[in-house]
């Protein structure tokens, strides 16, 4: 591995990207690592072996800041979003933060970094109410009566990193598209 090497990633002894996938996965058979967790992917013109616990890691850092100081003082929280209430209503809560994206399963517990708290906590839309002083026939109209929490979570209890990073690993549907799609996404 060179200097400037991820860490979340094997290549070669000498530094250089495996040939093909067959050679990675050969690799991976000979080292006896385990195949679930260690997965080719193409990098710099060959393959790379991709270590997902390790990606994972990294991008829980990533979410939590990208420093470590910010890493250490992050707090993780164990909380709930409420079932959807309408067919309207997305089935799963979208949280963004710094271009990372967490789709959460309403009505399940999850552990989140604090940051995406912020967001649902911060997350508004405009609460609609029909109109009584307007007259007419037809549809009544509605009238904006102020703002309301979009997605108001319900906080357990505080949680750590490594309950994150096992709820990420083993996730739920969302969450484990969502880590499909960074598996897919990697370079």
């Amino acid at each position: 591995m060179s200097d400037n090497q991820p860490n979340n990633i094997k290549v070669n002894e000498d530094g250089k990207p495996f040939a093909n996938e067959q050679a990675a996965r050969d690799y991976i058979k000979a080292k006896e690592l385990d195949r679930a967790n260690f997965i080719p992917r193409k990098y710099q013109g060959g393959f790379a072996i991709y270590d997902m616990e390790a990606t994972i890691s990294l991008a829980a850092g990533q979410m939590a800041g990208g420093s470590k100081e910010k890493e250490a003082d992050e707090k993780y929280w164990l909380v709930e979003f409420n079932q959807a209430g309408s067919t309207n209503d997305c089935p799963h809560v979208p949280l963004i933060v710094n271009n990372w994206d967490l789709r959460i399963t309403r009505g399940k517990q999850v552990v989140i970094p604090h940051r995406f708290l912020e967001a649902a906590q911060h997350a508004e839309q405009t609460n609609y109410v029909p109109d009584d002083s307007a007259v007419g026939v037809g549809r009544q109209p509605m009238k904006a009566q102020g703002k309301i929490m979009r997605f108001p979570p319900r906080i357990l209890r505080e949680a750590t990193r490594k309950e994150f990073e096992d709820g990420l690993a083993s996730g739920n549907g969302i969450q484990n598209e969502w880590l499909s799609s960074l598996r897919r996404a990697a370079p």
